[in-house]
């Protein structure tokens, strides 16, 4: 999925997308607590405190919410169509409802 990024500068500091990714990933996928990424930051330069790294968090993570729902609904989707069908690729039908849920 793309989307086009905010308009509305979300806080008034300057973190980056790219920051804010690194962040949640290191938070979520890699499991790495605040206090150690606190010391990794710090070890590199950027002075940043975990309750900031917190409020950042939980601001994106509101902002983000609709995604998980909205990758789980496609998911289920495809199980259930390959289920259903055997293969998505085969079935008209099925590949109808895949481009109607890409323009949405």
């Amino acid at each position: 999925m793309r989307t086009l990024p905010p308009s509305v500068r979300i806080s008034l500091a300057s973190y980056g997308p790219g920051f804010i990714a690194h962040l949640i990933v290191s938070k979520c996928g890699d499991s790495i607590p605040l206090y150690c990424l606190e010391k990794q930051y710090r070890r590199l330069g950027i002075p940043i405190s975990r309750s900031t790294m917190t409020d950042l968090f939980h601001r994106h993570a509101e902002l983000l919410a609709p995604l998980p729902a909205r990758l789980d609904a496609r998911n289920y989707l495809y199980r259930a169509l390959d289920t259903y069908y055997g293969s998505r690729e085969k079935n008209p039908a099925v590949m109808r409802a895949l481009k109607q849920m890409r323009t949405e």
